[in-house]
């Protein structure tokens, strides 16, 4: 086995699971930029992740319901500040 196929292996065998979506890891991000702005509480915040992220309101609730389950995951993770 060469260095390269041992090294995407190992990099295979490393990759840890999380519990949110890293597909919308820009959801997220933008919904802490919400969050820190103070715009709106963050229970309102469905509308406005549709209007900035292009989402139906039916994604933008299960994105913002992530986000709002994951929210320390997140935080630890270093997904959002």
């Amino acid at each position: 086995m060469s260095n390269i196929e041992e090294t995407e292996k190992t990099n295979e065998e490393c990759e840890i699971e999380v519990a949110y979506n890293k597909e919308w890891i820009p959801h997220y991000i933008y919904l802490e930029a919400l969050r820190a702005s103070g715009v709106t509480n963050m229970f309102g915040a469905t509308p406005y992740l549709e209007q900035a992220r292009g989402l139906s309101k039916g994604e933008a609730m299960k994105v913002l319901s992530s986000w709002m389950e994951h929210y320390s995951a997140l935080k630890e993770d270093g997904v959002i500040e």
